[in-house]
């Protein structure tokens, strides 16, 4: 049953992500072509497209914001290395735990905060485009949820069978 449950988890997971990362090719295939075009239009013709450099700047936040769960997921933030490696697996498992609570507790308020911006942000219109600006910041709920739900998922697996989120990771 608990492998059931193991795979499961692993599989949502890998779903997840998947979203995550098709989400940030779509995004900078489009930021490449509007640039391209751009770069294009005011080369040869002296004109340019009024939106496209908001646009790209609202690009660059969801990319940036994008790529932070799927830090969480690899395991590619910064850690105390140099202190994990002196302690022992238990001290070590209880190491890493305890910087993954201590970033959920700030992913979370980060999570809330970001949702009231969103929410107030929606009345509020982009300069150029017909955009609400709660539209350009709801990335950083998305953001902040999946990389709780990662670190929770982590947590699972670290004290259940002492691995990481992914199959045969190495992270303690």
């Amino acid at each position: 049953m608990k492998k059931k449950i193991d795979n499961v988890l692993r599989v949502t997971a890998k779903a997840l992500l998947s979203c995550i990362h098709w989400a940030l090719i779509l995004n900078l295939a489009v930021m490449f072509v509007l640039m391209l075009l751009q770069i294009f239009l005011r080369s040869f013709l002296g004109s340019s497209i009024k939106w496209s450099d908001e646009l790209l700047r609202y690009q660059f936040i969801w990319l940036v914001f994008l790529g932070f769960p799927s830090a969480i997921y690899y395991g590619e933030l910064t850690r105390f290395d140099m202190l994990e490696q002196k302690f022992g697996p238990l001290a070590k498992k209880i190491l890493c735990s305890v910087l993954d609570l201590v970033a959920i507790v700030v992913l979370f308020l980060i999570y809330k905060g970001a949702m009231t911006l969103v929410t107030r942000q929606m009345t509020h219109m982009a300069t150029t485009m017909n955009l609400p600006m709660g539209v350009v910041y709801c990335v950083i709920p998305i953001s902040a949820g999946a990389g709780i739900v990662f670190l929770v998922l982590d947590l699972y697996f670290r004290w259940t069978n002492a691995a990481s989120l992914k199959e045969g990771g190495d992270r303690a």
